[in-house]
């Protein structure tokens, strides 16, 4: 069972086990009914471990499909995944404080009145489907938008999901149950839920599926935790003794143990946040990416709080050094030779050993069962409080991903006061060698603190520019030597997103991905022959390079949903106010101005949002490409660019062109342009005019892509992400 030592005896999960006399035990024991293994023990067992289940597994779904559903509403960010995380850690604190006040301070046959309205309540929200009027307007910072949304939306189902996991297993205790291997059962439920959604949910069923069988599966839910609450009841009129009368025999946890608790919680929380961005900003901005950190957080609760063996200090807490040093020594992108897969795998592995370390410690400190409600809600707190940190604080706080190097810090400082303690504790034979673990561990802790603490303030010595918010983390640097090939280059995280000539005499040549045999720059030429002034609509903002291409009299268009890059464009580049053409900005997502806009009869609209990170997946669906030929002239051209590492959206491309009765023509720059600062650029141009693409793939050496390639047609309703992996 589960134990906690205390104070010179120890507690179980069930009641106290400490130093006292026979007859005190046998009886503390007869206050207690004891419930052999009948045939109605063994279904009390399944019926919590259901509710249990359920409960968890549509938690961590419900995050999932309320993020899909959202997403293409924020510009598609991986923020948007961090701020959901946040409200739903943030409502978990609200379920475990109402579990906590109702089992503490409501008599037990009472519960159930209080318990089965809220229930009854939640189903008015049903089905769980955003409403319209929260999509944002401009570029403003979404945080407390997207949080506003949520609890609208889904707030009262989730608030109710989340008191079942501390309210059913203190009811469940009140039998001399073991509740603390129904923590494990949810956390095995949600690490089920978490995996299954982009491998069978998602790929498979449309959004509007999704909300509607979530919605039915939470309804079952309700009658489920209906029958419980009921059941509980009436068990709670057939004990004599109550909760505080049982209470009183326990020694109540002591002020440093409901801080540990608070910290032990944190740690892990804002560790598993911060892999995720270091994973998905520095390494490889695979999407989806932030399910293996996540996952791995919830392995190493399983693990834990399964029973008394899946943590063993022996193995990890000489493991713990070795993961935090060599964490630190790989903090910023390309210190460590192992190339993406490796990284990933050693981000991972540390990732692994510092939750086992903190949620291993917190198991150990787990009170009895009568304080559990406390002890869940103190552990929630902790959660959300390393969520805040990571979605909220951080972005304001630093310019760059730097959390992961204060969380590094914080495993260290928090395990160190955990366990010195017990080093330090005088007991005959083991004096020296406690006081040389701790000095060893507070000189380790010193040397590392120190160690991170430099390489933050080093980092980005070098740059002109170093600013993050909501958006992401955006560096400007100089490259090259002084002369005619120096370069300003803009990039956010590791990947580049546009870079200038120093030299003035050539600062307005279109460099990178934009070069003069890029598919942009062959759809702008050839336009530009039949046309004397061109209407340009730009998706994506970058460093503005497009603009090299504007003549007098031309009109050009940009479209970016972030601020900084805006800011940045207009500063540190010239493209913009160098550029003869005249030249606009809009802020906010792209999409959603188009939608408000009437429609501007481009001549070339050119989509350069899929490089990143963040793939935004509501700028390839069908509907996405609808609305851009509604803004195109009769003979324009779309040029989407479809350069990326991790994603190969070529045929998802082609297969909306060919809905759409449309001709879609592929151009590799790679094939064309050699030396300079041209790099391989993937795009792909769409028009309905059968001459001007077969022009086009003839001066771009372009191919035209296959109209039948297999790919299912990707919509606002579906897409699959996973299945456009490399």
């Amino acid at each position: 069972g589960a134990r906690l030592q205390a104070t010179g005896g120890r507690l179980s999960a069930g009641g106290l086990s400490s130093p006292r006399s026979r007859e005190h035990r046998r009886s503390l024991a007869a206050s207690t009914p004891r419930i052999g293994l009948t045939a109605g023990r063994r279904g009390a067992v399944a019926l919590y471990a259901a509710a249990i289940f359920l409960s968890a597994f549509l938690l961590f779904q419900v995050e999932l499909i309320m993020g899909r559903l959202i997403l293409p509403w924020f510009g598609g960010s991986a923020a948007v995944w961090t701020v959901t995380v946040l409200f739903f850690q943030v409502v978990l604190v609200l379920g475990y404080l109402y579990a906590h006040l109702l089992v503490s301070h409501v008599p037990s046959r009472r519960q159930m009145l209080v318990h089965v309205p809220v229930l009854l309540a939640t189903l008015l929200v049903l089905p769980i489907l955003p409403n319209p009027i929260w999509k944002p307007v401009g570029g403003q910072d979404p945080t407390l938008r997207i949080l506003g949304l949520l609890a609208v939306t889904v707030g009262l189902p989730f608030f109710a999901l989340s008191t079942t996991g501390p309210l059913l297993q203190a009811w469940y205790a009140r039998g001399a149950g073991r509740p603390y291997r129904f923590y494990a059962l949810s956390n095995a439920a949600s690490m089920l839920g978490l995996l299954s959604y982009p491998v069978l949910v998602e790929p498979h069923l449309r959004t509007h599926v999704q909300a509607d069988a979530w919605s039915a599966a939470y309804a079952l839910f309700v009658a489920l935790g209906i029958g419980i609450a009921v059941r509980a009841s009436i068990s709670a009129a057939e004990v004599p003794t109550p909760a505080r009368a049982i209470a009183a025999t326990t020694q109540r946890p002591s002020r440093r143990a409901h801080l540990l608790w608070l910290a032990l919680a944190a740690v892990p929380s804002l560790m598993f946040l911060a892999v995720t961005n270091q994973l998905t900003q520095n390494i490889a901005p695979i999407p989806f990416l932030w399910v293996l950190p996540l996952g791995i957080y919830l392995l190493s609760l399983i693990i834990c709080f399964e029973g008394s063996g899946g943590y063993r200090r022996r193995l990890f807490l000489p493991l713990l050094p070795l993961a935090l040093g060599l964490m630190a020594y790989n903090l910023f992108p390309q210190e460590l030779e192992v190339g993406i897969a490796g990284q990933i795998a050693f981000f991972s592995a540390g990732l692994l050993v510092c939750c086992m370390v903190c949620h291993g410690e917190l198991a150990r400190l787990k009170p009895p069962a009568i304080h559990l409600t406390s002890f869940y809600l103190l552990v929630a707190v902790g959660g959300a409080l390393g969520g805040l940190f990571v979605a909220v604080v951080a972005p304001q706080l630093f310019s760059g991903y730097f959390e992961l190097a204060l969380g590094l810090v914080l495993c260290a400082l928090v395990v160190l006061v955990v366990l010195a303690p017990g080093w330090l504790k005088r007991s005959p034979g083991r004096v020296w060698a406690g006081r040389a673990a701790a000095a060893l561990a507070t000189t380790l802790t010193i040397l590392l603190s120190v160690y991170v603490y430099g390489k933050v303030r080093d980092h980005n010595s070098g740059d002109r520019v170093a600013v993050r918010n909501f958006y992401g983390a955006l560096t400007v640097r100089d490259a090259g030597v002084p002369g005619p090939f120096a370069l300003r280059e803009l990039y956010s995280g590791t990947i580049l997103h546009g870079e200038q000539f120093l030299a003035p005499q050539r600062a307005r040549q279109p460099t990178s991905y934009y070069g003069p045999a890029s598919g942009v720059g062959v759809a702008l030429r050839a336009e530009g022959l039949t046309n004397k002034r061109l209407r340009v609509g730009v998706i994506g903002l970058g460093a503005g390079t497009i603009a090299t291409y504007g003549r007098p009299g031309d009109w050009y268009q940009f479209y970016e949903i972030n601020p900084l890059v805006i800011q940045i464009a207009k500063t540190q580049f010239s493209f913009l106010r160098e550029s003869p053409a005249h030249v606009d900005v809009v802020g906010g997502d792209a999409r959603l101005s188009l939608e408000r806009e009437p429609d501007q009869r481009f001549n070339v609209l050119a989509v350069d949002a899929f490089s990143g990170d963040s793939v935004p997946i509501h700028l390839l669906t069908l509907q996405a490409f609808q609305l851009f030929f509604r803004h195109l002239a009769p003979n324009g051209v779309v040029a989407v660019h479809v350069s990326n590492r991790y994603l190969n959206l070529v045929p998802v491309v082609a297969r909306a062109a060919s809905t759409l009765g449309k001709m879609a023509v592929l151009i590799d720059s790679d094939r064309n342009e050699r030396g300079g600062p041209i790099k391989r650029a993937q795009w792909v141009l769409i028009t309905g005019d059968r001459a001007l693409a077969a022009n086009l793939a003839q001066i771009g050496q372009g191919s035209f892509l296959n109209d039948h390639n297999g790919t299912r047609l990707w919509t606002d309703d579906y897409s699959d992400v996973i299945g456009a992996l490399k």
